[in-house]
């Protein structure tokens, strides 16, 4: 496990050094943005989407097929992925935090209590949906996967603009239903290495 952990984040600092650069840009964004905007979002998502990305150079490389021949078994392949994307997902979102906390001291705009509501959606568009879409790709491939991300993500964008732009009026989010959301996707998360792991097993790598 530790020797495929080793090898994705070589390959994720080799490959994906240009989010890390987006990430600072973005971040440095959010202090000139005068409410929470979406450029502390956008990096929790990025950080989601490296697992899957990840699987897709190995299945480009051949790297799966090589694997079969190597003492690690595919539960083993499919573990390191999961954990290694919740090891991301909790470094940047972390960050986004901290970034956010800082932008809105600056701003005088601060609000402890808005810090759980965003927590959650960060586990949901950082974490839940990106394991749908690592579930899919273990299944069925990366190809295939990535259509599922853009509709999710689609989704997502869609909800939140239209909450939004039209907000419902008297509505407050409770702090026990962030609560409850973030706990729930990692709760999905958990369950979806599971299923990924079983299902991986049955496929025929071609």
């Amino acid at each position: 496990m530790k020797g495929l952990l080793k090898k994705d984040i070589l390959l994720a600092t080799k490959t994906y050094k240009f989010i890390l650069i987006v990430c600072i840009v973005l971040f440095a964004v959010r202090f000139f943005a005068e409410e929470v905007s979406v450029a502390v979002l956008l990096p929790v998502m990025f950080a989601g989407m490296l697992p899957t990305s990840l699987l897709a150079v190995d299945e480009r490389d051949g790297w799966d097929r090589t694997a079969e021949m190597l003492p690690v078994t595919r539960a083993q392949r499919v573990g390191a992925k999961f954990l290694l994307g919740f090891l991301f997902w909790v470094g940047m979102a972390a960050l986004s935090l901290l970034v956010e906390a800082g932008a809105s001291l600056v701003q005088g705009n601060f609000d402890g209590t808005s810090f759980l509501t965003m927590a959650a959606l960060f586990a949901v568009a950082g974490l839940a949906c990106p394991a749908i879409t690592l579930t899919f790709g273990f299944r069925f491939g990366t190809e295939k996967a990535r259509y599922l991300y853009f509709l999710l993500m689609a989704v997502i964008f869609a909800a939140g603009a239209a909450l939004f732009l039209f907000p419902p009026e008297g509505f407050s989010f409770p702090w026990w239903g962030s609560a409850l959301t973030l706990l729930g996707a990692f709760a999905v998360y958990g369950l979806l290495y599971l299923l990924s792991a079983a299902l991986y097993k049955k496929r025929e790598l071609t």
